[in-house]
């Protein structure tokens, strides 16, 4: 099922979408895989699509889940400007401040 399909408005969603979708270290979808019993896989490419496997029902479940997640993705973004000499130290090393950040938050953190 391509993910735009599960959007009002078929508006594409992004790679950063389905970075959401996945979660640190595929925490959201194990917990979309605990909740409706569907095996779930997320491809970004050609275009975002998820796959499912299991019975009708949980498969259902599985798109409804999707639904919601994609729709609360797309309710909340904020941009806050720091300077880019403090990146390093948000990012911390191989990454673990803002892993650690991310997995308190519930937020997905990124810099540009």
């Amino acid at each position: 099922v391509l993910l735009k399909d599960l959007v009002p408005g078929g508006e594409a969603p992004t790679i950063l979408d389905v970075g959401r979708l996945i979660g640190v270290k595929g925490a959201n979808v194990k917990t979309l895989e605990a909740t409706s019993g569907a095996r779930i896989v997320f491809s970004p490419d050609p275009e975002p699509q998820v796959m499912l496997w299991g019975p009708g029902d949980k498969a259902e479940a599985a798109l409804v889940l999707i639904k919601e997640q994609l729709a609360s993705l797309r309710g909340v973004e904020e941009r806050f400007l720091i300077e880019q000499r403090f990146h390093g130290t948000l990012i911390g090393v191989g990454g673990r401040t803002v892993q650690h950040l991310e997995e308190q938050s519930g937020a997905r953190i990124a810099f540009q």
